[in-house]
């Protein structure tokens, strides 16, 4: 894995102001939506190369408002956010801006009056209104004595491949990618055809591809740096399909994620001395005191208070020695106490309470321990007036049998818990001894028991998980059911008055099945407690299968397994890098490798981005299909690769693979990218701007006077009429 620093676009210095030609050389104007080159015709270079941007920037120290055009856009910092392109979507829309742009071309190259010739590029079947617009803008607003207007991919097929050569131009645009046949050196535009998809669009998409991808970065991506990481680091894949699939694969990671490093500033440590450190040290103890005597505060209110319930209780049990018992019962009534048992209960639970409030150091063990001797201390001797008839007691012995019957049940139940726990410490003791015994003796079925037994864990905790996830979506299927069980046990349960007349008996529990239903309606934090206790059997599993499963390895583990970084979504935003939250330099990182093959992938699948259409080579093997138009197989000739795009590493390979696979064997072709993809439109206008064919397809001023702005000459490297 490699880190580069993200790169930024830079002023690289003013343009210098050019000497005019001595000669009535012609003016050669490449207007790209993203690029203007302009120079002189039978030139080797353009004069000038700057950005196709128009900025009217305010100062609002100096009170003054400046246009800039350009690379000059990049001088102010505000300036270039606010930038207007003359064109959107590959045609010119804002002549305002074209008129500035022009003026400061003009301007650049020293001309004063526009008394050359005009050689300019437009792009593939440039609309009618389009063309008559900038040729009156050349002839009434700047004086040209002639224009002519030709395709740029096919000044660039010219300039790299000759003017009687036959083939099709691949131009991979900054605003659209277009398909054109040409025979002879005459382009056939009855055949071309147009993807709307380019190098603005391909940035663009690869900045959305950023946003969705790390929705809280720290800062904001624009555009430019989207432009320049597209032309840094992207390529096109041989096989996409295959290396689609092994993207995220630690091997692959390490040779083709690039890791990208946004500006950041490390938080500076503040050094204290000693004393300082001393006073903070104190104010955190005096701080740690307070809220301790403010806990203890809270808790001997506490405390009184229950004591104060615990002893309103008391006072309210011995009055069932001195109350009749309708007069007792309404006492326990308007106390909130159903009955006797029920008093007794929340007196047991105060008592609990106080005595674990009072001995809070002591462990459980104690208390068990101190439950077990009062139970001990109790036998059925204890209560002596049960046995007696109650003909044979007085009204107070009466008032005390009641009172013994109530603590006679609190002891049989007591007993009771006693025997279940001791009968489950039993069971469980027999369970673990089987267990051994098992796994001693037949070790192959403990071992496949335990898988078994895993799995099932394994499955239940994922369908916990994803029953507690959709909890917390009131629209979702998990959410909806619930509701939906609720209302059916609330419809289905008889009331009381109901039961009452019929005498039916709730039968509930009988069945096994009928406990599912409170499963059905479990909320958020019993799921999370029975995750809980899911995680603790799988561990106590995992303990065991690890101690004598040989194939069992930590690596089987649930927690390596479902480690974070293991994920597919962790090594597609941190590739093989551990991740560290608190180091501030990865929180300023990107990440970039599916979007390396993936973007570029998109002149091939343009499905990926949406659009409706055919890929390149789809179209390509259209245009071969057709006998009329690929005659003696002429267009597998030459096949050119140009527009800024094409410069992506890995383009022409994948061009010659993807047709080497359609077209027969043995069939010769030649697949090859212009010499330079982004000037050579200019340059191949340059060239043909000094020969005869230039001349005659001129229009002069005279003829747009007299034939009228629709009055175009057609030229084999131009749009037709």
């Amino acid at each position: 894995m490699s880190v580069f620093p993200v790169r930024e676009l830079t002023f690289p210095g003013p343009l210098e102001i050019q000497k005019p030609p001595a000669s009535n050389l012609p003016l050669v104007i490449d207007n790209g939506s993203c690029q203007l080159r302009a120079g002189w015709g039978g030139e080797q270079e353009p004069r000038l190369v700057f950005d196709n941007l128009v900025s009217r920037y305010r100062d609002r120290k100096l009170s003054r408002t400046s246009t800039l055009v350009g690379y000059d856009t990049l001088i102010e910092p505000g300036a270039r956010s606010i930038a207007k392109s003359p064109f959107e979507n590959g045609l010119i829309n804002n002549w305002d801006v074209f008129e500035m742009v022009m003026d400061y071309t003009l301007l650049k190259l020293g001309v004063k009056s526009l008394d050359h010739p005009v050689c300019m590029t437009e792009p593939l079947l440039n609309p009618r209104y389009n063309r008559l617009t900038m040729t009156e803008l050349m002839f009434e607003l700047y004086n040209a004595p002639s224009v002519s207007y030709g395709i740029d991919s096919m000044f660039s097929a010219y300039h790299n491949l000759g003017d009687n050569a036959s083939g099709i131009v691949l131009d991979f645009g900054n605003s659209a990618s277009s398909v054109i046949p040409f025979i002879n050196g005459h382009g056939v535009l009855s055949k071309a055809k147009r993807i709307s998809w380019g190098g603005s669009q391909a940035a663009s998409y690869l900045l959305n591809l950023f946003q969705l991808k790390y929705p809280s970065f720290p800062l904001k991506m624009v555009p430019s740096q989207a432009q320049l990481l597209f032309h840094d680091h992207c390529r096109v894949s041989p096989e996409f399909i295959s290396e689609i699939k092994v993207a995220l694969n630690r091997d692959y990671l390490d040779k083709n994620d690039i890791i990208v490093q946004f500006p950041y500033q490390e938080a500076l440590a503040h050094e204290r001395s000693e004393q300082e450190l001393a006073r903070i040290a104190e104010r955190k103890r005096e701080s740690g005191r307070r809220l301790q005597a403010q806990a203890a505060e809270k808790r001997r209110e506490k405390q009184a208070e229950r004591e104060r319930e615990l002893e309103s209780a008391l006072e309210l049990q011995k009055e069932s020695l001195t109350l009749p018992q309708r007069a007792y019962q309404k006492a326990l009534e308007k106390a909130g106490f159903a009955d006797d048992s029920e008093l007794a209960s929340h007196i047991r639970t105060l008592q609990t309470r106080i005595r674990k409030s009072q001995h809070s150091q002591t462990h459980e063990d104690t208390d068990a321990a101190s439950e077990t001797t009062e139970v001990d201390s109790i036998n059925e001797n204890s209560f002596p007036l049960l046995s007696i008839p109650d003909d044979q007691l007085s009204e107070n012995e009466l008032r005390q049998k009641r009172h013994q019957r109530l603590m006679k049940a609190n002891y049989d139940a007591r007993i009771r818990a006693k025997a279940e726990k001791a009968k489950e410490l039993a069971a469980e003791q027999q369970r673990l001894e089987e267990d051994r015994r098992l796994r001693e003796e037949e070790f192959p079925i403990w071992v496949t028991q335990k898988r078994e037994q895993y799995s099932k864990l394994l499955y239940k905790l994922s369908e916990n998980k994803r029953l507690r996830k959709e909890l917390n979506d009131r629209k979702s299927h998990a959410s909806q059911m619930r509701m939906k069980n609720l209302a059916n046990l609330v419809s289905e349960r008889p009331t009381h008055k109901r039961r009452r007349r019929t005498n039916q008996e709730d039968n509930f529990g009988a069945n096994d099945e009928d406990w599912s239903a409170y499963r059905d309606v479990m909320t958020a934090d019993q799921l999370d407690s029975e995750i809980e206790r899911l995680m603790e059997e799988i561990y106590a599993l995992e303990k065991q299968l690890l101690e004598y499963d040989t194939e069992f390895t930590d690596e089987q583990t649930y927690d390596v397994v479902h480690d974070p970084k293991k994920t597919l979504i962790y090594a597609y935003t941190h590739g093989n890098t551990d991740y560290d939250s608190s180091n501030v330099a990865q929180n300023y990182q990107l990440h970039l490798n599916v979007e390396r093959i993936r973007v570029p992938e998109i002149v091939f699948r343009p499905s990926i981005a949406g659009l409706d259409q055919a890929g390149v080579i789809e179209i390509i093997r259209t245009m071969l299909q057709d006998t009329e138009l690929n005659v003696d197989n002429k267009l597998m000739s030459n096949i050119l690769l140009t527009g800024g795009m094409s410069l992506l590493p890995g383009f022409v390979e994948r061009i010659k693979n993807e047709l080497k696979a359609i077209l027969p064997t043995g069939t010769a072709l030649n697949v090859k990218r212009a010499q330079d993809p982004s000037l050579d439109a200019w340059k191949g206008a340059s060239s043909w701007s000094v020969t005869e064919k230039f001349k005659q397809s001129c229009i002069t001023r005279e003829e747009f006077t007299e034939k009228g702005m629709d009055y175009i000459k057609e030229h084999a490297l131009g749009n037709p009429v």
